[in-house]
Formats: structure tokens, C-alpha cells, sequence
């Protein structure tokens, strides 16, 4: 985790990079993600900055089915236990992402 927060300062911290310190960075483990949560900066992130989310959880989501409405489909997500609202989380978890972090 002491890395990723390094590694997030610093790229958060260069305007070459990104934008008022915006961005996200992550990383998992065998049975969890965390990812920078939504509205912490990458220039002043700690451990806290990050969301722990548990990977089985949000792998399921890729094997069930959803409502095409936009909040049923937010509320029934949400209630499958994955309970970050970021868009993008569960590519984070998705095998064929994790052998490609260079995306």
C-alpha cells in the first residue's frame, strides 16, 4: 500500500500527468481492490484515500443480470454487496485487466 501511495503522490503531484490532482490508482490482492476513492486528490492521497473493495463481490457482477433502468440498476448493483459507485471499478477486477495494467 506504501507504494501505491508513493507512486500516487508523485504522478498525482506533476501537471504532465494529471489534472488538479485527479486521475485514480489501485491495486489488488487475492481477495481485495482498492482503489482511490472519488473526490481524494493523487498529490495529498493516504491509505484512507483508498476504497477496500472484495474482489469475488465485484467479479459476480460480470455473471448477473441488471435492470436496464439506471438507478433500478445502481440500487440492484449496490445490493449485490459492491458498494463503490465508480463506473469504472469492476474493469479494475476483471481478469483480462489485471494481465494488461499497462492500459
Amino acid at each position: 500500500m506504501q507504494t501505491l501511495i508513493k507512486m500516487s503522490r508523485r504522478y498525482g503531484s506533476d501537471d504532465r500527468f494529471v489534472l488538479a490532482g485527479g486521475g485514480n490508482t489501485s491495486v489488488k490482492d487475492e481477495k481485495h481492490l482498492y482503489v482511490k476513492g472519488s473526490g481524494t486528490s493523487l498529490s495529498t492521497i493516504s491509505e484512507e484515500g483508498f476504497v477496500k473493495m472484495n474482489r469475488s463481490k465485484l467479479g459476480a457482477v460480470w455473471n448477473n443480470t441488471y435492470s436496464e433502468d439506471a438507478a433500478e440498476r445502481e440500487s440492484e448493483v449496490l445490493s449485490d454487496g459492491n458498494n463503490h459507485r465508480r463506473r469504472h471499478t469492476g474493469r479494475h477486477c476483471r481478469p483480462d485487466y489485471m494481465e494488461n495494467d499497462s492500459r
